[in-house]
């Protein structure tokens, strides 16, 4: 499967993408939201996305809402990631179209 990482924090992004490179995943990395949203709308582009929520140029939860607002052929999965996982936050990201919530660190 076809993954995007877009996480500022260099830590993160490597310990993803080893992880599920080693799992048979091809990893598409990017520290940038506006190289995440390029990436997913490239054709063939990835079909699950771990988002953080604060990204320069384009934040987690406006991707969220940019991919579901442009449904493309395929169903992309998105995961947003934040250090803090409060409630409200998790509201906010489910309403912007996220499919599920992770807390940093990601173990």
């Amino acid at each position: 499967m076809r993954i995007l990482i877009a996480q500022e924090d260099e830590l993160s992004r490597n310990l993803l993408r080893t992880t599920l490179g080693y799992w048979g995943n091809e990893v598409v990395v990017t520290s940038d939201g506006t190289q995440a949203w390029d990436e997913l709308g490239k054709p063939g582009g990835p079909r699950l996305a771990i988002l953080e929520k604060k990204l320069a140029g384009m934040e987690g939860m406006e991707i969220c809402r940019n991919v579901r607002a442009h449904p493309g052929e395929n169903y992309i999965y998105l995961f947003l990631a934040t250090a803090q996982g409060h409630a409200q936050e998790i509201t906010e990201g489910m309403q912007a179209g996220a499919d599920d919530f992770l807390t940093k660190p990601i173990n």
